[in-house]
């Protein structure tokens, strides 16, 4: 099962995250690794969903445009941070740097999709879907007729950790949890009465 990167949306992203890397105003932000031996993978889009567009996720999905495009931190064979550039074309931009479990748990689940027999001989466009209120943190692995979430940590949005779900399958999960929240937000609006 062959998965790739779509087109990011500038050839220059990776040599953009090289020079932030090398900056030394940079090391405060990357793990405590010697920043020579870190890589970055190629880019892959990081879609992100509010309550509204879970409770018409898969017509959400299909439509939305990247927040931003993520780079994997590599020291030594393992990840260990992450880079998101801006999805501007014309002016793109490292607008953050990550450590913590995502890095790590974004590399299991691409091995746990490698070696999954439930993915077949499709080719998948590697992507990651986050909807911050319900605490989805997914891989998705997107075909033209076969999307595949793959939840890892930090993700407490119901979903089965590592563990391939069929997008048909995760919604009707995702779109309980959005429901949820939003009668938990209603039940107990904050100060501003929102």
């Amino acid at each position: 099962m062959p998965i790739h990167t779509a087109g990011a949306p500038s050839p220059e992203l990776h040599a953009l995250v090289a020079r932030h890397l090398s900056n030394p105003l940079a090391a405060p932000q990357l793990p405590p690794v010697k920043r020579g031996d870190v890589s970055a993978s190629e880019p892959y889009p990081v879609y992100v969903l509010t309550l509204e567009e879970l409770e018409a996720a898969e017509e959400t999905m299909a439509e939305k445009t990247p927040r931003v495009w993520r780079h994997l931190l590599v020291h030594q064979g393992s990840a260990v941070g992450e880079v998101d550039v801006t999805a501007e074309e014309a002016a793109p931009r490292v607008v953050a740097v990550h450590r913590g479990p995502r890095a790590p748990g974004t590399a299991r689940a691409l091995e746990t999709a490698q070696q999954s027999s439930l993915l077949g001989a499709s080719d998948f466009e590697l992507r990651m879907v986050e909807a911050p209120a319900i605490y989805l943190v997914a891989l998705w692995l997107h075909a033209p007729y076969d999307d595949v979430l793959i939840a890892l940590d930090p993700d407490k949005s119901g979903l089965p950790l590592y563990e391939p779900t069929p997008l048909e399958q995760a919604l009707p999960v995702l779109r309980r949890r959005a429901a949820q929240v939003r009668a938990a937000q209603a039940a107990a609006p904050g100060p501003s009465g929102a």
